[in-house]
């Protein structure tokens, strides 16, 4: 699929996206594509923060939600990259 064209909202959400790979680098990757063993918990866990945030702040501080979401989202995408799903 071709990026040119995508929507503001997906620019800005793989924006946010790419920010937190960057900031997590540090910690690198060692799940060793281990989905079950590891991304996977790892995905529920950040599921429920993101959840605590909008059931205690109810989204209101957008920055911290995105956060939240973007960190869930980067999880599933490594999900999709250890189940093979985004070789080109």
């Amino acid at each position: 699929m071709a990026l040119k064209g995508l929507r503001p909202e997906i620019q800005i959400f793989a924006g946010a996206m790419e920010e937190r790979l960057r900031a997590n680098d540090y910690q690198g990757h060692g799940n060793d594509g281990n989905v079950l063993g590891y991304l996977f918990p790892r995905l529920i866990e950040e599921i429920g923060e993101l959840g605590k945030q909008l059931t205690m702040h109810g989204g209101a501080d957008t920055r911290v939600t995105l956060r939240r979401a973007a960190d869930a989202a980067n999880l599933v995408m490594m999900i999709a990259g250890a189940c093979g799903a985004l070789t080109h």
